[in-house]
């Protein structure tokens, strides 16, 4: 039988010399008024040191370091998580402390099995990292009892894996009070994000406060709300974490527009100023911002060696200028479905790139292919808010109610702050359901898209109605197309499939432009 190799001297030394500063860190002050964390510790860095590291376990993490009964179930519950959640932010603590440590311990985050580093090397020491885009400091969430608590750490680890897969630079602090100072060459917009976690009886709610640091009032409050019973404790964090994730970074997130109310930018991948631009005149169309912006995307193309992301943008922006009555001839759909074409080609697993294509094929009256390119984006990316109220509208307004109202809804609920031209799907319901008062709210809160539809629908209805003072909606509608009443069949064509509701639109702004109020 062939002996085993035996250990050199000096990776005995080293092991020897981890276990002396384990032994340092466990007695120190982080530690001492955690035994169980503690014990985790020492059986993390003692196991890993085995070479038993990547044969560590939840279930006898559980069991043999932390007390839980031979037996317990890791799925329902979660303590070995949530106790290596505290582990990592006790040991950012420690080194916070002791920035001179000779030897840096880590969890890192989806596994069990200890790191040992020196500080030359090795980043778990906390700070930010070097980026220009958006920090994000993050507090552990204050809780109201021990479900509350773990709910709460669970939901902050998420949400900060989160906010970090959407490019922001995320600082976890888990001190009430304080805050970690920024290490140098650390640039970027700074937001700060704290909260609490409460449960009562079958439900948990979460509220998330963010703010610039430092300044006295909430940038935005978002409370979100879930149900305890018949779910899995993780899928209650987990969604959760991504409503409140989206609420923040999404394009028409708060931070977002936070951003783009200062006039500063996202700069978080290579094209993100570009995307910035595209939000801006999605917001507030207008003939000539959307011709900068075709203009703009023009030339990225031309120096980016046909990125297929720069095509689909491009494909998108020519697309709605054609779609809102901006261009008049045909040729902006050619290009625009050649350019979506080409985009689907040279990478046919880009979701932007299908979803454009989807856009031009709404256009060409291509109902069935519509659905399928929104289908395949859906299917290679998890979609956001914005992807998914875009592709509700357009099936919305293609005649698709059932899966237009359902991906709406969906992107309502991640992001309730979603821009107001998702009104439109509810509006369109409201219309063929016949219920007309439900249709006039709707119209009437799409208020910043400065595009004709919601001032003509809210017009039309008003007509239906038979309720007078619409003279703001006209006046919108003549400030932006001074020939609109005259137009309006050809626009309305070009935005609306449904005949239906396309002639209930069109009789009530015949009704006010016979009156002389369009």
């Amino acid at each position: 039988m062939t002996e085993p190799p035996r250990p050199t001297e000096s990776l005995t030394n080293r092991h020897q010399a981890v276990r002396e500063h384990l032994r340092s860190v466990v007695d120190s002050d982080e530690f001492s008024g955690s035994e169980r964390r503690r014990n985790l510790l020492l059986y993390l860095v003692e196991e890993t040191l085995a070479g038993r590291g990547d044969q560590l376990k939840a279930y006898n993490i559980g069991l043999k370091a932390i007390g839980r009964p031979s037996g317990f179930n890791t799925q329902t519950d979660p303590i070995v998580r949530v106790e290596i959640g505290r582990l990592r932010a006790t040991l950012d603590r420690y080194y916070r402390a002791q920035p001179h440590s000779p030897i840096v311990i880590s969890i890192p985050k989806g596994r069990y099995t200890a790191e040992f580093g020196h500080p030359e090397n090795n980043e778990t020491a906390p700070e930010w990292p070097r980026t220009d885009g958006i920090r994000i400091l993050l507090r552990q969430l204050s809780a109201n009892g021990d479900a509350a608590l773990q709910i709460s750490e669970l939901t902050t680890d998420s949400l900060a894996r989160l906010l970090a897969h959407l490019g922001a630079s995320v600082l976890l602090s888990d001190e009430q009070d304080g805050r970690p100072k920024p290490s140098e060459g650390a640039a970027g917009e700074l937001f700060e994000i704290s909260g609490s976690m409460r449960t009562a009886a079958d439900r948990v709610r979460c509220a998330v406060t963010i703010h610039r640091p430092g300044a006295r009032t909430a940038i935005h409050i978002a409370p979100v709300e879930e149900s305890l019973v018949d779910q899995h404790l993780f899928d209650v964090t987990d969604r959760i974490a991504q409503r409140v994730a989206w609420i923040l970074l999404d394009d028409f997130g708060v931070i977002g527009r936070a951003l783009r109310a200062t006039g500063a930018t996202r700069t978080i991948n290579q094209h993100q100023d570009t995307r910035d631009a595209l939000c801006e005149t999605f917001e507030s169309p207008a003939p000539a911002t959307m011709a900068a912006m075709s203009e703009t995307l023009e030339c990225l193309s031309g120096t980016t060696k046909r990125d297929p992301r720069v095509l689909a943008e491009l494909s998108d922006t020519l697309f709605t200028s054609w779609w809102l009555g901006f261009v008049q001839d045909s040729e902006t759909l050619v290009r625009a479905e050649s350019l979506a074409q080409e985009a689907v080609r040279i990478d046919p697993l880009l979701a932007v790139a299908h979803r454009a294509l989807a856009f031009v094929h709404f256009a060409r009256r291509r109902s069935e292919l519509c659905g399928i390119e929104f289908e395949k984006s859906f299917q290679i990316a998890t979609p956001n808010p914005t992807a998914l109220a875009s592709a509700g509208l357009i099936l919305t307004l293609d005649g698709q109610l059932e899966r237009g109202g359902e991906l709406t809804r969906q992107a309502v609920k991640l992001n309730p702050l979603m821009p107001s031209w998702w009104h439109l799907v509810p509006c369109v319901e409201a219309i063929l359901a016949k219920e007309a008062d439900r249709a006039y709210s709707e119209a009437v809160q799409i208020s910043d898209s400065g595009s004709f539809a919601g001032p003509a629908f809210a017009l039309a209805i008003r007509a239906h109605l038979g309720y007078s003072g619409g003279e703001p909606h006209s006046q919108v509608l003549l400030e932006m197309h001074p020939n609109f009443a005259i137009e309006a069949e050809q626009r309305l064509h070009r935005f609306i499939h449904i005949t239906e509701v396309r002639e209930y639109v069109l009789a009530g702004i015949r009704a006010w432009a016979s009156r002389g109020d369009a």
